[in-house]
């Protein structure tokens, strides 16, 4: 069986755009997408690039006429990329296209608003759930460009929806209203909903390993982490951020380590225990020097991560490994070299 090489402690990728998201490719374990916007997203194109972390040098980029604010790989296709965009649509690419490159494969067209968030179901592998300012949460299936339903459960924009990672029908949406809400497409009125924050909520995660854990970020600075079931009461509240957060990733490698970006230009890394209340700032980034809104964890390389923002940088390192000057770096740790899903391709 054999090993990934070492990743550096940290490495710098200029972006022409304003970042918006990064994702790691579930099937690559050297390829990141990244997502970007012309002008910080208020105008102009956006851009989908494709990074080779060995090497920090893009394999291939796709332009958008409007401005790209998510990203998310494909479970089935290890080629297939899709990105929300502000003009309400969801582009889909292929890295391999030989015909005409640089125009989707398919487009995703009902929302009326920007598109900000899309996630790809890891069991129903053709379906894609997005969430827009247009207040709605809608499902998809790529195969057929077909929305399959429309969730109207906000009051206000929807700004993040994401698939539960062990269901292929529970999807979770929070947005502008204050409210988690976590609904069952088969039976769109059968939903759960916790008025989770008092101001407007802008991301989510579900626990990998926790099947009802949510964590929820918000304007008010602050993150808090519910089980679904007992609804009202929040299981943490972490405490740390000086801004908005904008971003949420739990660990594919650990079922208690949260990862956070904000429009404090910071990454803090989180530890949250299975009690109630028990949790710990583990570390605190600080290399971006503007608003930091894309955030992801790499599911080959134990504790690697990478982060983008409006300053135009990529940055991907392992965590633990940047440190004050002065002090030793933590070597990275590094999980086998193999296909985490299989892809259909």
């Amino acid at each position: 069986m054999s090993f990934l090489p070492p990743q550096p402690p940290f490495a710098q990728i200029r972006s022409p755009f304003s970042g918006y998201s990064v994702a790691f490719s579930p099937f690559h374990r050297n390829l990141l997408a990244v997502a970007s916007s012309q002008y910080y997203g208020i105008a102009g194109n956006g851009r989908v690039t494709i990074m080779n972390i060995d090497s920090c040098q893009p394999v291939c980029e796709f332009m958008t006429r409007d401005g790209c604010f998510d990203i998310a790989w494909s479970e089935k296709h290890d080629h297939v990329i899709a990105a929300a965009t502000g003009d309400g649509s969801v582009k889909i690419f292929s890295l391999n296209s030989t015909h005409d490159p640089g125009r989707p494969l398919a487009v995703l067209v009902g929302h009326t608003a920007e598109t900000y968030s899309v996630n790809w179901n890891l069991f129903n592998r053709d379906r894609v759930c997005t969430a827009s300012w247009d207040r709605s949460v809608r499902v998809w299936d790529a195969s057929s460009t077909e929305c399959v339903s429309v969730l109207s459960h906000h009051a206000a924009i929807a700004y993040e929806a994401k698939w539960n990672p062990r269901s292929d029908h529970v999807v979770a949406s929070v947005g502008g209203d204050g409210d988690l809400v976590v609904s069952d497409i088969r039976q769109p009125t059968n939903q759960s909903r916790i008025h989770a924050h008092d101001n407007e909520i802008l991301c989510l995660d579900w626990n990998k390993y926790r099947e009802y854990t949510i964590a929820t970020g918000c304007v008010d600075r602050s993150i808090r982490v519910w089980d679904v079931r007992k609804g009202a009461t929040p299981l943490n509240v972490l405490n740390g951020h000086d801004l908005a957060v904008r971003r949420l990733r739990f660990s594919p490698h650990s079922d208690s380590l949260l990862a956070s970006c904000s429009y404090d230009m910071t990454v803090k890394i989180w530890s949250i225990g299975e009690e109630r209340m028990t949790r710990s700032l583990i570390d605190t980034y600080d290399h971006h020097t503007e608003f930091v809104v894309g955030l992801d964890y790499s599911n080959f390389h134990r504790d690697l991560v990478a982060s983008t923002g409006w300053d135009r940088m990529v940055a991907v390192w392992t965590v633990g490994s940047v440190r004050r000057p002065g002090s030793k770096l933590t070597p990275p740790q590094i999980v086998h070299d193999r296909r985490i899903r299989q892809s259909a391709a």
